[in-house]
């Protein structure tokens, strides 16, 4: 077991100790807490390996990765799963600087309470202001309470007393964004338009793809389509990977500074950015630290010249002469253990080795160039789980000096506020919520699991970097939602009327608004249909981006859940507005207007009643929230 050392009550200082051998060189923490990440928690050498990090309660898990591919335990037995160990609360904990437990969102307050099991029952008392809501949310530990309205000075009271002992606690001021989350729309960049007529080695526009097709998408595509965006709503555009490279993705990168040129040249990137800020849409890079391709100058240098090249430490060796690779490990025809670190064995993909000085600095000015340079708004950074923590932080304290907001997602695919601790990121991709979603919609999961669920994310991360979170149902590395959903219009249509209403900013993956299907990598990245775009789903979609577009509440508002017996609501309200979006899953209903209906799918109106057909919806524009939260 680690050692375990209490800060405050609640968090607490884990420290382990590994037994360092004779051909170590690197020594991973992959544990839940990073997304069983390869490299973002390392160890330092000090004779033995030893790690020491701050974990909040509750039940985690880890193993340790020597040299990445060997699993061991902390007395370096080898294992295979995951060992875990549990952080106990002793006593009921609040800190109100801590965005946890305490937030105002939309001008309303939220606060949260952690009391262990057994800690008894809690109720908040307020000055001047009003309790509209009031959730429990189970923990390992024990028991989360959130407590949501209009006050501004509170105090919790138990069975031991109450918190604080003397007064109240005061709510901090409300943190506003410099600019609009409304949608985010991603873009696989070989697949969204081509303007150029056909050429050799590019497969016709619409047929099905392989995993070497390339379709000739461009970035002049991208910009003759930039009104099509706007209508949808579109604040953000998420560009997957557009340096040079020898794939369609082009995670393998070859040149960090110069523009593939099947996509165009730097001008034209410049030019889809002045163009999109004219439009008021920011333009979102993806950043492939991690690794590079296997024929990247710099990786070819070091495998021919060794430890006499300059970037012999620009990577993880693991092997003083290693061989070059391109399947993965291990498989049939990988069995033998790499020379070099990968991206999740990919041989074609060698380990950067951030933790180096040099590597940190160059790949620093990868980033200030596409802010310098071209004005990018902001970077999704991919497989950022395994990228050294302590390369973010100095990476992102460059980021203060350019004048403007630069935006961090976070590639990470599950529940971590790890990679969101102060100086790190603004948000991740959310895939947590899309299985939440899912879930529900496929009445895998009921209502009220999926309210916990998304409880437990709010008091996870905190509700200002939920705000900030970047909401997903479908990316170019999982199904299509249509797929997903068995192609049923009415569940995929009721999945994104969920998200939209999803603190955080939704995220459209290019096409699913035109109809576009697709299964596991690489039918997932079709050819957007330009030529049998599915209209009713368009205007959908754009139905969606106006209410997102019109009503605040819809992007940053205290979040409340109906379940009615008969159908759900979803409530969102800030101090303008108040929407509600009520819902039906498995079963049809009768059910009262709750004011200006602003859409709906499924739904007929007759004066002040509704008739819900299954997995329907109604968005209304109601009145303001009572004290009962109705």
């Amino acid at each position: 077991m680690p050692e375990i050392t209490s800060i405050d009550g609640y968090l607490h200082k884990v420290r382990f100790v590994f037994p360092k051998e004779t051909g170590d060189r690197t020594a991973y923490l992959s544990a839940s807490f990073n997304c069983n990440g390869h490299g973002s928690t390392y160890f330092r050498d000090e004779g033995n390996w030893v790690c020491s990090i701050t974990l909040p309660p509750g039940r985690h898990d880890y193993k340790i990765l020597v040299n990445q591919y060997h699993s061991f335990d902390e007395n370096r037995r080898p294992v295979s799963e995951n060992v875990a160990f549990e952080i106990p609360l002793e006593n009921a904990y609040h800190n109100p600087r801590m965005r946890q437990f305490a937030a105002v969102i939309g001008g309303y307050s939220i606060v949260r309470l952690a009391v262990p099991n057994g800690g008894g029952q809690y109720t908040l008392e307020t000055q001047n202001g009003s309790v509209i809501y009031r959730e429990e949310v189970p923990e390992t530990f024990g028991t989360v309470y959130e407590f949501g309205g209009n006050f501004r000075k509170y105090r919790f009271s138990g069975i031991a007393g109450t918190l604080p002992e003397n007064g109240f606690y005061s709510m901090a001021p409300e943190e506003k964004n410099s600019f609009r989350r409304t949608l985010m729309y991603q873009i696989f960049p070989d697949r969204f338009r081509r303007e150029a007529p056909h050429t050799e080695g590019i497969v016709p526009w619409g047929s099905l793809p392989t995993t070497t097709s390339f379709y000739g998408g461009e970035l002049k595509g991208i910009i003759s389509k930039l009104d099509y965006l706007k209508a949808l709503g579109v604040s953000h555009i998420y560009l997957n990977p557009v340096n040079t490279s020898g794939s369609n993705h082009r995670y393998d990168v070859l040149d960090y500074f110069a523009i593939d040129p099947i996509l165009g040249n730097a001008e034209d990137f410049s030019r889809l950015i002045r163009t999109a800020h004219s439009m008021g849409i920011r333009i979102i890079m993806d950043m492939v630290f991690n690794h590079t391709s296997v024929d990247h100058p710099f990786f070819r240098d070091a495998v021919a010249r060794k430890s006499d090249s300059r970037y012999y430490h620009w990577y993880h060796f693991t092997d003083d002469n290693p061989e070059i690779f391109r399947g993965r490990y291990p498989s049939s025809e990988v069995q033998t253990t790499p020379g070099y670190e990968t991206f999740l064995g990919f041989g074609g993909m060698p380990k950067t080795n951030l933790m180096n000085r040099e590597t940190g600095e160059y790949f620093s000015g990868v980033a200030a160039h596409y802010v310098e340079q071209f004005d990018v708004d902001g970077f999704r950074f991919d497989v950022a789980d395994s990228i050294p923590v302590d390369f973010f932080h100095n990476l992102f304290l460059n980021f203060r000096s350019y004048g403007k907001d630069i935006e961090k997602i976070c590639e990470a695919w599950c529940v971590s506020p790890y990679f969101t601790d102060e100086g790190l990121f603004d948000g991740l991709m959310n895939y947590p919520l899309r299985s939440m979603i899912v879930s529900l919609v496929n009445t895998q999961a009921d209502f009220g699991e999926f309210q916990v669920q998304y409880r437990n994310l709010c008091y996870s991360y905190g509700d200002r970097v939920m705000a900030q979170m970047m909401n997903i149902l479908g990316s170019h590395d999982v199904n299509r939602l249509r797929n997903a959903l068995g192609e049923d219009e009415s569940r995929f249509r009721l999945s994104y009327a969920i998200l939209y209403m999803m603190n955080g900013i939704p995220s459209l993956y290019y096409g699913d608004e035109a109809g576009l299907t697709g299964g596991p990598d690489p039918d997932c990245r079709r050819s957007f249909p330009w030529k049998d775009i599915n209209s009713s789903s368009l205007e959908f979609f754009r139905g969606l981006g106006r209410i997102r577009q019109e009503y605040s509440a819809m992007e940053e508002g205290i979040t409340l859940f109906h379940n009615y017996g008969s159908h759900f609501g979803i409530v969102k309200a800030d101090h303008e507005n108040t929407i509600e979006m009520m819902f039906t899953l498995s079963h049809g209903c009768r059910a009262e207007a709750l004011g200006e209906l602003l859409m709906a799918e499924g739904v007929t109106q007759n004066g002040d009643e509704i008739e819900m057909k299954p997995l329907s919806f109604a968005v209304f524009s109601r009145s303001r929230l009572d004290a009962a939260g109705k």
